[in-house]
């Protein structure tokens, strides 16, 4: 009997070891469960914050294209508003050069009356 208490008793050690290590594993898998839910949540809110960040992108970038094709429309109306005073300078230089030319016309009639007063027999003035 004394043998089968011994058996026994080396069973029970062998089985407490393995209870043991069953708990160790048991214990060992819970942190690796712990550490996947703390992973997988790091992983959600890394995955959130990349749908926000293209949400901003995307908002980001439809304001600059209204704001690029504000400015294209200004440029645009500027343009116009340059080519229009350039015309109408234009315009206006050509009408004074005109207005000039008529003048230096009537005065160089005018002197040339003058000249051929001048070199007429008798020498008088025209008016």
């Amino acid at each position: 009997m004394g043998r089968v208490r011994d058996d026994l008793s080396s069973l029970r050690r062998e089985l407490d070891e393995e209870r043991a290590a069953v708990r160790a594993a048991v214990g060992r898998e819970a942190e690796a469960t712990a550490v996947l839910r703390v992973t997988d949540a790091r992983l959600d809110e890394a995955t959130r914050r990349v749908a926000e960040l293209e949400e901003r992108l995307v908002d980001a970038t439809a304001a600059a294209d209204r704001r690029v094709a504000g400015l294209e429309e200004w440029a645009t109306a500027e343009r116009e508003r340059a080519l229009d005073a350039q015309r109408s300078l234009t315009t206006a230089v050509e009408l004074e050069r005109d207005r000039l030319v008529a003048q230096l016309d009537r005065v160089t009639a005018q002197l040339e009356r003058v000249l051929a007063a001048q070199a007429a027999p008798g020498g008088a003035a025209a008016p």
